[in-house]
């Protein structure tokens, strides 16, 4: 009898197949994990429902690290990291309070991108300002993520979702070097 190579190297278009102990997939556990950025997706200008403003949301991708001792090599996704943008000064639009980037500053803080400071000469308090980043900018960063399970239903069926949480920067980390993979 062939066995799945042999009838794979027959396809000529390529092949699609299933086998059914993929079905045995267990997902990455609940808990604290050493991990790599190895990508990142950002979705541009959505506007909050209540308030109108607009946000672009950061959504990174974190390999589970050697470290970690279970799950190595396991990708998990973030639910994404908001970072609320300030309408014009002229605009006439609600301003969002900045309190909301706090998960933003923080993501940038683990990657070590540098912030600009402004201190108001009035009354001493500071505001960074938080740049964009890209892939780029902070891949391969050694991070510390919380796996969580987030429940959802699918037509009746209760379904289970892995989500990672960044904590902060994974400090005894190595950074990886730069990925020769296509980032598509």
């Amino acid at each position: 009898m062939a066995d799945i190579d042999d009838i794979l190297s027959q396809s000529s278009d390529g092949g699609a197949y299933y086998v059914p102990s993929d079905d045995d997939y267990e997902q990455v556990a609940e808990g604290t994990y050493p991990a790599h950025i190895t990508d990142l997706n950002i979705v541009n200008d959505i506007t909050i429902r209540k308030t109108g403003n607009k946000a672009d949301i950061y959504k990174p991708v974190y390999k589970i690290a050697e470290e970690a001792g279970n799950h190595v090599g396991r990708v998990v996704k973030s639910g994404g990291i908001f970072r609320f943008k300030s309408p014009p000064p002229d605009s006439g639009e609600k301003r969002e309070s900045t309190s909301g980037n706090r998960s933003y500053k923080k993501f940038l803080d683990a990657c070590s991108v540098p912030l600009e400071e402004n201190k108001d000469p009035n009354n001493g308090e500071s505001s960074y300002s938080l740049p964009t980043v890209t892939r780029e900018d902070i891949y391969g960063y050694p991070v510390m993520i919380r796996v969580r399970h987030k429940q959802y239903e699918l037509n009746g069926e209760l379904r289970t979702s892995v989500e990672a949480n960044l904590l902060y920067s994974w400090g005894d980390g190595n950074k990886l070097p730069e990925s020769e993979e296509l980032p598509f």
